[in-house]
């Protein structure tokens, strides 16, 4: 069981990584209330909101945001992996 924690933790990391770019089933869920959508959509809605104006920097930034978080994510995925996993690259 103790070799099962650092895996079990690694693929929570990743699924959590997919689920904050998943859009599809978070919007289809999350519709009832857009305030409680994903940040993915949450961006574009403020893209359709500033083309009339013609400035997506706030956009931009949550979009930064996003891939820093998915960054930092995977991160420390591959830290609490590779304590316990070996490299099997050829």
């Amino acid at each position: 069981i103790p070799l099962l924690a650092a895996n079990i933790i690694g693929g929570a990391i990743l699924a959590f990584v997919y689920s904050m770019s998943e859009v599809s089933t978070s919007v289809i869920l999350g519709s009832r209330n857009p305030a409680q959508g994903p940040i993915t959509f949450l961006m574009s809605q403020v893209i359709y909101a500033s083309a009339a104006v013609g400035t997506v920097s706030i956009a931009a930034a949550l979009g930064v945001l996003l891939m820093t978080l998915q960054i930092i994510a995977i991160t420390v995925s591959n830290y609490i992996l590779k304590q316990r996993v070996a490299f099997l690259g050829v």
